[in-house]
């Protein structure tokens, strides 16, 4: 019984190489960050009219900040449809609130000044 949760234990472990946290409250608007466990991020955002952003790059924790260096556009991330606006070069902070992030709203999506983030649990096997 034993050796069997310790694989269930290092099975999930091993498979999450990625933590994805999405807007909590968005309709309208997708925006999502992915961190990877090797330092590295990328940013999806979407609007309802067909626009998208995305930016990749590297983070640090410091403290209760995460700290978001958005890196040179990368041009291979391609859509079918809908015009890409590349997010490059700048300097973006997330601050930590117990399990969740909030940032400044950047594009606008709310009335107020925050957006939070909450972390989505998926499976994979």
């Amino acid at each position: 019984m034993y050796s069997t949760i310790l694989l269930l234990i290092i099975q999930n472990t091993y498979s999450q190489d990625s933590i994805t946290y999405t807007q909590s409250n968005s309709i309208m608007f997708s925006n999502k960050y992915v961190f990877f466990k090797n330092g590295t991020f990328k940013h999806y955002y979407q609007t309802d009219d067909g626009q998208y952003w995305y930016g990749i790059g590297t983070f640090i924790d410091k403290g209760c900040k995460r700290i978001l260096k958005f890196g040179d556009a990368d041009l291979t991330y391609k859509k079918d449809f809908g015009l890409i606006h590349y997010e490059a070069n700048f300097q973006r902070i997330l601050r930590k609130r117990g399990k969740k992030y909030k940032s400044i709203d950047y594009y606008y999506t709310s009335r107020k000044k925050y957006v939070r983030f909450k972390q989505i649990i998926t499976n994979k096997l």
